[in-house]
């Protein structure tokens, strides 16, 4: 159903698909604290940055061929992270392969890119219900899905907005 509709978007389209995907990480105080603390603010802001060029349309393809290669120049020891950044650590690397696939399917106009950076929200929301202590009544999972449907319904509409400011 997601590749179905992203298929019926323009690229300007699947390109605000994306940044609202990569949203949904930076509401994530502990996974942007970590972020920034095993990888730095600049790097840290720089992904922040590009959810934002995407979402205003504002990129350059030369721009995005950097932005892959610095984001695929990231890495940290993960082996090394304690116990108690593990699920941040999850999280971080999850967010770095949205924004990935974010650029690669920009630069290729490829679904299966778009689709696989939406799919990284769902992983996340997976790993959350699987290692949660608390008793989540509801499916993140299945809430999401039903979300992003909405959202590439709603899409073409101009008035979606995102509050960027935390």
């Amino acid at each position: 159903m997601i590749v179905d509709a992203l298929r019926t978007l323009d690229l300007d389209e699947k390109a605000k698909f994306c940044a609202w995907c990569l949203y949904f990480f930076e509401t994530e105080s502990g996974l942007i604290s970590f972020f920034d603390m095993e990888l730095g603010a600049s790097a840290k802001d720089k992904v922040i940055a590009l959810a934002r060029k995407l979402w205003l349309n504002d990129y350059d393809i030369d721009v995005l061929q950097g932005d892959l290669r610095f984001l695929e120049s990231l890495d940290w020891d993960v082996d090394a992270v304690s116990e108690a950044d593990i699920d941040a650590s999850e999280g971080v690397t999850d967010y770095l392969a949205a924004a990935t696939f974010a650029v690669k399917g920009i630069l290729a106009d490829s679904e299966d890119d778009f689709y696989s950076c939406s799919e990284n929200v769902i992983n996340r929301l997976d790993y959350i219900m699987s290692f949660s202590e608390s008793d989540l009544e509801e499916n993140l999972v299945d809430a999401e899905y039903e979300r992003q449907k909405v959202f590439l319904q709603l899409v073409k509409s101009d008035s979606l907005e995102i509050s960027w400011s935390r």
